[in-house]
């Protein structure tokens, strides 16, 4: 009774918002990051220039995305520069994130999205859930999932050891309707 009340109540809060109509990212949206640094800290840090857009239709949410690499800030210009360069996101040849959704779909209550993320010259399939949120004026999609940034290619030669494999993304997107 429980998951069919969840259902039911996903559904209404999806009917509610114009299937078929094109969203866009907002810039007051936020795009995080966390790893682990020596073993023990956290580096913690954003992308500042992104743009994407979702579409709702009648098969789920459709949604794509871009991140500028050249935006990343840890708050430290030593390391952001060392992140931008040629020896690991390399922002100069891949100037761009990308990730561009295949299917959406509800398992054990939970939405969940599933694309193909492309960091680099590399591509992974990601699946992770995602909460949505009509708002006034759109849509907020939140979401928290984690890479490990090896399968990306994303190493940094004698000190890779220091540095954590995984990273935690964190999403917290508002889109407003296309005009």
């Amino acid at each position: 009774m429980r998951k069919l009340l969840s259902i039911f109540l996903l559904i209404l809060s999806i009917a509610t918002i114009a299937i078929g109509q094109e969203y866009v990212l907002q810039p007051d949206s936020e795009i995080k990051f966390k790893a682990k640094h020596m073993g023990i800290l956290n580096v913690n840090g954003r992308f500042t220039e992104f743009s994407g857009s979702l579409i709702l239709s009648d098969d789920g949410l459709k949604a794509e995305g871009q991140i500028m690499v050249a935006s990343v800030d840890t708050n430290n210009k030593t390391r952001d520069k060392e992140l931008k360069s040629v020896d690991f996101l390399d922002s100069e040849k891949y100037p761009e994130i990308i990730y561009r959704s295949i299917r959406s779909f509800t398992e054990n209550e939970k939405s969940i999205i599933e694309g193909e993320l492309t960091i680099k010259d590399q591509a992974r399939t990601l699946a992770f859930p995602y909460e949505l949120t009509k708002t006034g004026k759109g849509i907020l999609i939140e979401f928290e999932t984690t890479i490990t940034r090896s399968e990306f290619n994303l190493e940094f030669d004698s000190m890779d050891g220091l540095v954590g494999d995984e990273v935690v993304l964190k999403g917290y997107l508002l889109f407003e309707y296309k005009k």
